[in-house]
């Protein structure tokens, strides 16, 4: 299994403090945490399957939005939307939802059998308020739980690598070594691509399993 500690431990390492005399775990422990948001981040902005969860939804028929209070409520862990589908909770098959422009969803319009459309917008999700109870499948970007100790699981193996380089720079930086930084951060941000690229290849193969 593993923990934070193999990240720190790596990250004494690089830095030439295999001892930690001043990579101390409580310093690392947040450098850590630093390169673990920025990690986060990045994976979302290029929709890598590793930040994503799937959740469903039943909600009642009127409904115009899902809220952090509402209810249902959206996931504690929960950032950002991805895709959301949609069927009538008493029958029938999941249909996508279409993602409707910011300043364009018509909750004026009237109401339908089914919701079809949203918008993302200020944290929540908005809907047109359909006549039908429907259940909503969503899959979403969902928020990395920060380390609070050393014997964390790290959820991907992979991400070592990559969070030992940039939490170094963080060290590295904090200490003036600014050219040492640089070139960590480069080495952590090339680690985070080989994570995205191999991402994009493995999506390119099941999509072509499957004739797409």
């Amino acid at each position: 299994m593993t923990t934070a500690a193999d990240i720190i431990s790596s990250t004494a390492e690089i830095l030439s403090d295999p001892d930690q005399v001043w990579v101390t775990d409580t310093y690392a422990l947040k450098w850590v945490n630093l390169a673990y948001q920025e990690l986060q981040q990045q994976l979302r902005d290029k929709a890598v399957s590793h930040i994503m969860k799937e959740t469903t939804l039943a909600l009642a028929a009127n409904v115009t939005s899902i809220t952090t209070s509402s209810t249902p409520a959206l996931p504690t862990d929960f950032i950002a939307p991805y895709k959301l589908y949609e069927k009538l909770t008493s029958a029938g098959s999941y249909v996508p939802m279409k993602s409707a422009p910011f300043g364009f969803l018509n909750q004026t319009a009237g109401a339908t059998g089914e919701q079809q459309v949203y918008q993302w917008r200020n944290g929540s999700i908005y809907l047109i308020g359909c006549t039908a109870a429907v259940t909503i499948k969503m899959i979403y970007f969902a928020k990395f739980t920060l380390f609070t100790m050393p014997g964390d699981t790290v959820s991907f193996p992979d991400y070592v690598l990559p969070l030992s380089y940039l939490a170094a720079a963080i060290g590295a930086r904090s200490r003036g070594q600014g050219d040492l930084a640089k070139d960590l951060e480069a080495k952590g941000q090339s680690s985070i691509q080989n994570i995205i690229n191999y991402e994009l290849k493995a999506a390119r193969a099941k999509a072509g399993e499957f004739g797409e």
